[in-house]
């Protein structure tokens, strides 16, 4: 079959479905895939009589959207005989998207998303083009305004536009409609996590900077609170079930000592000392899945030097400052202490956590 052959297509029954258009508008894409959007095209059409309409009414996006898994939503009934049917519409709000100049794949999802929970106008549709430019960023399906997909559940979203129109026009020529909805959108979030009442007063204050600094803090407070208590409990656990068993593993000589981290602050000030990543290890060392030692001088025991993981009886990792392989002298020293010390030490009772 020559596929870039027009001829094929308009002497079949399938001349009236404007595929020859898609085959021109297609033509820079690659071979394969021309060939095959232009295959699955003519089998829809074949299989639905009906896409001539639809094609021919301004919305040949519906046909491409489903050829290419696009999600929308429209949700068309590709079994339908009339376009109303076909968007699951009725004959009037046909009309009133005509009339409003808003019969188009955009203009349909808009006035769809508005009707489930409003009575629809044109300024609604207009508001709502001037807040959301692409619609498909309230299906999911698009980047740049991902600040209104938190805010589709609220039950009324033209409030919610007016509402964000008002703040726009308070701060004049300086107004950013994308910063202003992701504001009100770390705003709502944070509104719910704080289990705040959903009422006019909450959702819609008068003054969106100090409320949004205001739920801010208090929602920082929280989090805050629940690490700190979150930390407490890992803790209490790492002290009981895992750090007695590695304190068994401290030495030291004239030149080095060697010791378990104890704590989260310990972790942290041997990241930022050390220039490495042990704080990240917090979590997997109080769960018992391996352990965290320090190596030090002897005469200056409170200065990073070398970190080291232990897990299973074995050194994983051995680093110096800034994850810098330690001295042959260094690791010599380290390995020793493994088989002297950890080994014999370890045999000695069951297993606790990784050490």
């Amino acid at each position: 079959m020559d596929i870039n052959s027009e001829d094929l297509i308009a002497q079949s029954f399938l001349k009236h479905m404007d595929i020859h258009l898609k085959m021109r508008s297609k033509t820079n894409l690659a071979d394969s895939y021309f060939v095959n959007y232009l295959i699955d095209e003519m089998v829809f059409c074949a299989r639905y009589p009906s896409v001539e309409y639809i094609k021919k009414s301004g919305l040949a996006h519906l046909v491409e959207y489903k050829l290419e898994k696009i999600p929308t939503y429209i949700r068309p009934n590709w079994r339908a005989r009339t376009i109303p049917e076909l968007l699951r519409l009725s004959p009037q709000d046909i009309d009133k998207l005509k009339q409003w100049d808003y019969f188009n794949t955009d203009g349909i999802l808009r006035y769809k998303i508005l009707k489930k929970q409003n009575k629809v106008k044109k300024e609604h549709m207009e508001l709502r083009k001037k807040w959301v430019p692409d619609t498909r960023f309230l299906c999911g399906n698009g980047y740049g305004y991902g600040w209104i997909k938190e805010l589709r559940e609220l039950n009324n979203l033209i409030q919610l536009f007016r509402y964000l129109e008002k703040q726009c026009k308070t701060q004049g020529n300086s107004c950013n409609r994308g910063e202003i909805g992701s504001l009100y959108k770390d705003y709502y979030v944070q509104l719910k996590e704080l289990k705040y009442p959903q009422n006019d007063y909450y959702l819609y204050p008068k003054n969106l900077n100090e409320a949004h600094d205001r739920v801010s803090r208090e929602y920082l407070e929280k989090k805050d609170a629940e690490k700190a208590e979150k930390c407490k409990k890992q803790q209490e656990n790492y002290e009981k079930m895992y750090l007695p068993q590695l304190e068994e593993y401290v030495y030291q000589d004239n030149e080095y000592l060697i010791r378990p981290l104890r704590n989260y602050k310990e972790f942290e000030a041997e990241g930022r000392y050390n220039k490495n990543c042990v704080t990240s290890y917090y979590d997997s060392v109080t769960e018992g899945e391996t352990a965290v030692f320090v190596m030090r001088r002897t005469d200056d025991p409170n200065t990073s030097f070398v970190t080291i993981e232990l897990c299973d009886n074995r050194i994983y990792q051995c680093y110096g400052t800034g994850n810098r392989l330690p001295s042959p002298e260094i690791r010599k020293w380290v390995d020793d202490w493994l088989e002297s010390i950890v080994k014999p030490r370890s045999k000695k009772k069951p297993k606790k956590g990784a050490a």
